[in-house]
């Protein structure tokens, strides 16, 4: 596995799980998901939990010679590493905003 072909997958990762948790584009997606009840409210805006399964999702892409059940592993586990690295362990402003602006 080399840098270049690495860099194609993380990106798919992070744009999609960008867009999904603190886009305004799907803020409405997000908002609606969210009244299904505090664990999809939770799930939704968080960007670690989402990038996993955006890794699994994504696993045909990661570029892994192995077996397919350990590249699915690997690509979902990569994949919360990469948002954690990049964007930290902190709380989510989308969440925040989009929860007072509710409340007016």
């Amino acid at each position: 596995m080399t840098l270049a072909s690495w860099i194609p997958w993380a990106l798919l990762v992070l744009g999609v799980t960008y867009t999904i948790t603190t886009s305004f584009v799907f803020t409405l997606p997000r908002v609606l998901f969210a009244r299904l009840g505090v664990v999809a409210a939770y799930f939704i805006y968080c960007p670690w939990c989402v990038s996993f399964w955006v890794g699994t999702a994504t696993w045909w892409a990661y570029p892994y010679a192995g077996p397919w059940y350990f590249g699915v592993l690997l690509s979902a586990f990569s994949a919360v590493g990469l948002i954690v690295v990049l964007k930290g362990l902190h709380a989510e402003q989308a969440y925040e905003a989009e929860q007072t602006r509710g409340d007016d």
